[in-house]
């Protein structure tokens, strides 16, 4: 159990600095194979409330600079501290437990969270939530006995929320808000307007000091909201609408000498237009470069400008990759 609580410890130490999908999607795996790593992250996070019980004091606060210091996310491919594997339920919680908690009132939980300018940040939350954040993005997240606040800041943000009918899950951008209990939408906030898109579920959105006025959005929709105008009607996107809506969700897909096959496979998980190869040797072609998931066309017109690859368009969302010959 000694390594389990260690490995639940590492996860929980990368949720709150903030992990890529991979990350999130590897704890989730980890978390459903075995009760026991179900258990372990439980049990650190019931210890995270017990300290929060601890009074803030110049000791506390030198403690818990401590306690970051060892207690760094570590990235894949590094070796937990031998301290880490060796220490105990006490110590593999209190690193996870101090980083969050320890300067938080035991009644509510309030922390912030903020995107690089280059690139996205995926937040998994304490309730099962999670927050994928656009680039240069900022949220505060409170989390109450009877609800769960976000403060959108500026950017956007897309929100996957865990449901909990006894905590409704409201995000506030400027003076709109959008409220849910179980579901998936976008909000983002801009100079004079916020755009709301659900993707999941369903939603109400409201304007505060405006009684009466509100909508409900459900999967598919999404509205425009201007600075100081009336709550517009919902309306259902078309589906090229939603994709260029989302478009900045796609991950950035890095190849180094990767076989072209592979590169195939992978961007035609994301996009549209899906990509054929029709010469088996020219499936293992290394290539290299970044592109975003879910702009194959870029990925194309790199191939076409090297000359050694012509494109055969079939359709309009299929294209088949032959030698030139």
């Amino acid at each position: 159990m000694t390594v389990i609580r260690a490995r639940a410890a590492e996860f929980l130490a990368l949720r709150e600095a903030g992990w890529s999908r991979q990350e999130a999607a590897d704890f989730a795996l980890w978390r459903a194979t075995d009760p026991r790593h179900d258990a372990a992250v439980r049990e650190i996070e019931a210890t995270q409330q017990l300290l929060a019980r601890l009074p803030e004091s110049p000791a506390a606060a030198e403690l818990f600079d401590e306690v970051e210091a060892l207690c760094r996310p570590r990235r894949r491919g590094t070796r937990l501290a031998p301290w880490l594997l060796a220490a105990g339920t006490l110590a593999a919680a209190a690193c996870v437990a101090f980083l969050v908690a320890l300067r938080t009132p035991l009644a509510h939980t309030a922390l912030s969270f903020g995107a690089p300018a280059d690139r996205h940040r995926t937040v998994a939350l304490t309730d099962g939530s999670t927050l994928l954040l656009n680039n240069g993005s900022e949220v505060d997240v409170e989390f109450l006995s009877d609800e769960r606040r976000v403060n959108l800041r500026q950017g956007e943000v897309h929100f996957s929320v865990a449901k909990d009918e006894a905590r409704p899950f409201i995000v506030a951008a400027g003076a709109v808000k959008v409220r849910a209990v179980g579901t998936a939408f976008n909000v983002k906030r801009g100079a004079a307007s916020v755009d709301v898109v659900v993707t999941e579920g369903k939603v109400r959105v409201s304007r505060d000091g405006t009684a009466g006025d509100e909508l409900f959005l459900v999967a598919g929709e999404g509205v425009v909201i201007g600075e100081g105008a009336p709550l517009p009607a919902a309306g259902r996107l078309p589906p090229d609408a939603m994709r260029e809506k989302l478009a900045w969700q796609a991950p950035l897909l890095k190849f180094a000498d990767t076989p072209l096959a592979e590169a195939v496979e992978r961007f035609n998980r994301y996009s549209r237009v899906q990509l054929e190869i029709g010469d088996r040797e020219l499936g293992a072609q290394p290539i290299g470069g970044s592109f975003y998931a879910n702009n194959s066309e870029a990925f194309v017109s790199l191939l076409l400008a090297n000359g050694d690859i012509r494109v055969e368009r079939v359709s309009e969302t299929r294209l088949i990759l032959r030698k030139a010959r």
